[in-house]
């Protein structure tokens, strides 16, 4: 069975407008309210903290992927007697590599994560209601684990097609590395023999 979740929870958002309805009607208790918002906390740290472990894992697949492409190049360059079929072979792991280059990019590019701002923090109108302004710090908090959450999805599943790519371009290396080093032992394979 495929896992489509993509390594995070799967997203079920509720609908802002019927929380806000519950809240204005007052049909939740002020401390149902508290004990939301404290738990909304610690939603907001975890989709922080679930955010930071996928850019950690990006940037390591980031920095595996440009190894595999320095052997690959390298190789590409220093190996004057390469037959033409491994120089073509060679290239296949190098589009997987670059594929994953870009997935990691697309993961890694610069976006703020949402955050309630100062002015939701210090809501005009209502500076002297403690009870609406937890009501709207609650919704507040709501509104930025709902934007990070989605966030983690996109980036994870960037993260899981990179995974994948890295997998096959490190095989696909390995495999080549094997096949020079083979050749180098026993002597020239068919198709490892330079075109003259």
């Amino acid at each position: 069975m495929r896992d489509d979740n993509f390594g995070i929870q799967m997203i079920q958002l509720v609908q802002e407008e019927s929380i806000r309805a519950s809240l204005n009607d007052g049909s939740v208790p002020g401390d149902s309210v508290t004990e939301l918002a404290d738990f909304g906390k610690l939603l907001f740290g975890e989709s922080h903290q679930r955010s930071g472990s996928i850019d950690s894992k990006l940037g390591n697949y980031l920095t595996w992927t440009s190894a595999l492409l320095g052997i690959l190049l390298l190789d590409q360059n220093l190996a004057k007697d390469l037959s033409l079929g491994l120089r073509i072979a060679t290239m296949v792991p190098i589009a997987f590599g670059l594929a994953v280059l870009v997935l990691c990019y697309m993961g890694l590019r610069s976006s703020l994560l949402p955050t309630p701002s100062e002015r939701d923090w210090f809501r005009d109108g209502i500076m002297g209601c403690p009870d609406l302004l937890r009501q709207y710090h609650l919704l507040s908090l709501l509104r930025a684990h709902q934007g990070i959450q989605k966030e983690n999805f996109k980036k994870a599943q960037l993260m899981h097609r990179a995974e994948f790519l890295l997998m096959v371009t490190g095989a696909l290396t390995g495999i080549l590395v094997a096949v020079r080093t083979l050749s180098l032992l026993v002597g020239p394979l068919v198709f490892t023999q330079p075109v003259r």
